[in-house]
């Protein structure tokens, strides 16, 4: 009577362990299909927001020299006009995408935030000699850039990449900070 009674507990807890198994099995796996595909997609205050890219890989983007400094330049010193200044390159095609995408979701946040601020864009010969009473936002597509990366130097925000992924990313990674998305 002993022997079944103690059978009957080994099967029991074979069961139990094999069940816990298979659910870490299949925990793992949905987490790990999550993961492997690509964010693009954000909540943002009630807003579906479709980004270009990853936004897990944008987060590797380095911002110099750190990322309050776009939140204090865009948000805090309460600018009443950026513009996003390009010049006129072999990747304008790409420049006036990257243009477009963050032009909207600026304004979208600032719109979701009262703010009444004036986005536009302008072609400059040169990114030197801005005036320094407005703020800027610089594209450096792959064709003028060495780097691929987000600066803020004084009133003005440079978002640079290599290549064309990596233009993407730096955008993507200057809009998640200026929108305060984590991931």
């Amino acid at each position: 009577m002993n022997e079944k009674l103690i059978r009957i507990k080994i099967r029991k807890k074979n069961f139990l362990l094999a069940i816990v198994l298979i659910i870490a099995l299949v925990l793992s796996l949905c987490l790990y299909f999550y993961l492997s595909k690509p964010l693009v997609y954000w909540n943002y205050k009630g807003t579906l927001l479709k980004f270009r890219t990853d936004l897990r890989e944008a987060k590797k983007v380095y911002v110099y020299p750190n990322e309050t400094s776009i939140g204090y330049l865009l948000w805090k010193s309460n600018p009443k006009n950026v513009t996003i200044v390009f010049k006129n390159t072999n990747d304008i095609k790409l420049t006036s995408v990257e243009a477009f995408e963050i032009a909207y979701k600026l304004q979208l946040a600032y719109l979701k935030e009262n703010a009444n601020v004036k986005i536009s864009a302008e072609e400059v010969k040169s990114f030197r000699n801005l005036p320094h009473n407005s703020t800027f936002i610089a594209l450096l597509p792959p064709s003028i850039s060495n780097e691929t990366s987000v600066k803020v130097k004084d009133n003005i925000i440079f978002i640079s990449g290599k290549t064309q992924k990596e233009f993407d990313l730096a955008v993507v990674k200057f809009l998640t900070v200026f929108l305060g998305i984590e991931v």
